[in-house]
């Protein structure tokens, strides 16, 4: 069983967290180097964050990205469903697919309590709090 994210959503959060605090644009060649990654996989990772409103993305010789939204008003799980599409709420653990309405496996009851557990919490952690360098309590 895995409970894991794409390494796109890594990416995405601590390209956030380069951004914020910074009035200047950046340029996905100058993010890329910082970020260990790609001047051309950063426009595909972060073009739905522009989309939503989240960056201000600018052409030009004084382009780049920059920050348009306040990570303390964002969550992670706004952040994941961005990145990787919204969570399924009605996929069996065991089967993949769609939970069967009169056959219910026997994790089933004890997963959805766990999923949305999960989902609450990550609904609940801004993103501005995510940042391992201020977190005492990792």
């Amino acid at each position: 069983m895995r409970l894991q994210i794409e390494q796109r959503t890594d990416l995405a959060l601590r390209a956030l967290l380069l951004l914020s605090g910074r009035e200047q644009n950046m340029r996905a060649r100058e993010m890329a180097p910082l970020l260990a990654s790609t001047a051309q996989y950063l426009p595909q990772v972060l073009a739905p964050f522009v989309a939503a409103g989240w960056l201000a993305s600018e052409p030009g010789p004084r382009g780049g990205y920059r920050l348009a939204a306040d990570l303390d008003e964002k969550t992670m799980l706004e952040l994941i469903e961005l990145s990787e599409g919204q969570i399924a709420s009605e996929t069996c653990v065991l089967k993949g697919g769609p939970c069967g309405e009169m056959e219910y496996c026997a994790v089933h009851l004890p997963w959805q309590e766990a999923r949305t557990a999960l989902v609450e919490r990550l609904d609940q952690i801004p993103i501005s709090e995510t940042d391992n360098e201020e977190r005492d309590d990792v």
